[in-house]
């Protein structure tokens, strides 16, 4: 059996939780399977969306393996500290969500 290196995560499911501003009423919750561009570059550090993490990885020669991202809809994208009362609302349905993702997760 070949050994796999850290790059390779095509067995694993990978969970982002993030505002996702989408356009819906603030505090909806999203379930979203992205098509990262694998062409698209690197940015340097300061500015790694989820994107390029993943062209670097394979840019690299690895494998992400399934990634989800549960979103909720924010009030405003304006920089700021804490979350709109419509977000916090939101908080215990996107917990809910996780977990049944979770649960679907084969156990090997």
């Amino acid at each position: 059996m070949p050994k796999r290196g850290a790059t390779d995560l095509s067995n694993y499911l990978t969970i982002l939780i993030d505002a996702s501003p989408r356009g819906g009423k603030p505090g909806t919750v999203y379930l979203i399977e992205p098509e990262f561009d694998s062409a698209a570059r690197a940015a340097d550090a300061h500015s790694m969306t989820p994107g390029a993490v993943f062209a670097t990885l394979r840019a690299i020669g690895g494998n992400p393996g399934r990634v989800l991202i549960v979103g909720c809809e924010p009030a405003s994208v304006e920089e700021g500290i804490g979350s709109s009362e419509p977000v916090e609302s939101a908080i215990d349905e996107a917990v809910r969500l996780v977990q049944e993702l979770i649960a679907q997760v084969p156990v090997k």
